[in-house]
């Protein structure tokens, strides 16, 4: 029992947020014939990057914006934010599944000075 009290400890400090866009991407190895890197580039890589910072203001660990929507029609959506991404110019509508499991309940800036208070 004491060892999984510590373990929930640490645990309440792991944040992980992920965002997902649809669309076209460049993927592949690139680079020169001296280094090859595999990647994905493109708008809907920037895109999904951008709504992974969204994660810290919007407290859910998973953001898609409306291509997500549009692709995965049947799902249960719900409208979690109206945001200016950083490199856009216009707001967009951020969108998570109706999921209680997906509310991060502590928020980012906390889990910081937690951690920094740990080492």
């Amino acid at each position: 029992m004491r060892f999984l009290a510590a373990q929930a400890e640490y645990r309440s400090l792991v944040y992980a947020g992920f965002g997902m866009s649809a669309g076209r991407v460049f993927e592949g190895n690139f680079g020169s014939k001296s280094r090859l890197d595999y990647t994905l580039i493109g708008d809907t890589v920037n895109m999904a990057a951008r709504l992974q910072e969204l994660t810290r203001k919007t407290r859910r660990a998973l953001v898609f914006d409306e291509s997500v929507v549009q692709f995965a029609s049947g799902k249960d959506f719900q409208k979690v934010a109206r945001l200016k991404l950083r490199g856009k110019e216009n707001e967009l509508d951020v969108y998570s599944l109706r999921n209680d499991l997906l509310i991060i309940d502590t928020p980012y800036e906390s889990l910081k000075k937690k951690i920094r208070a740990l080492t």
